[in-house]
């Protein structure tokens, strides 16, 4: 595939899944590059292109002091469109949460944590209910849902 082509394509993706119209941390060149750089990382683990993964300012979730929102990674499988959410883990930037809707309140919460590919296989395999203990405080939550503990 062409250079021009996929930086085109990259650009496109990152325009349409920024919110950049309504959040300013998607405008902040800072924030930009931590979020490069969690995909770039998270593409790494998974063994995929980069291309693949979309980032965008998280709602929920804080980052550092608080002044930035977290990162929100969109990984799309190329063969069959699959979307798949993750988060990078507090404070280690080399491991990931995978996000999926809580079985209560319905919301993308973490229930695995992803160091390595074998770490989602595992996962996906199982299916079970194995939670990340991030599962329990993730602020996403819905307001109310029982799963959530402070």
């Amino acid at each position: 595939m062409r250079l021009a082509y996929r930086a085109s394509a990259a650009a496109a993706r990152r325009a349409a899944g920024t919110s950049a119209a309504t959040d300013p941390a998607a405008r902040d060149r800072g924030w930009r590059d931590f979020a490069a750089r969690c995909a770039r990382t998270l593409a790494l683990v998974l063994g995929i292109d980069p291309i693949d993964i979309s980032a965008q300012p998280d709602p929920t979730r804080r980052i550092g002091t608080g002044e930035w929102p977290g990162v929100l990674l969109r990984v799309t499988d190329p063969e069959d469109q699959t979307e798949y959410l993750f988060i990078p883990e507090a404070g280690n930037l080399d491991v990931f949460l995978a996000l999926l809707p809580c079985p209560t309140c319905g919301v993308p919460v973490p229930w695995v944590r992803v160091a390595e590919l074998a770490d989602l296989g595992e996962f996906l395999t199982a299916r079970g209910w194995i939670f990340d203990p991030a599962f329990w405080t993730d602020p996403a939550h819905a307001p109310g849902c029982g799963h959530y503990r402070r």
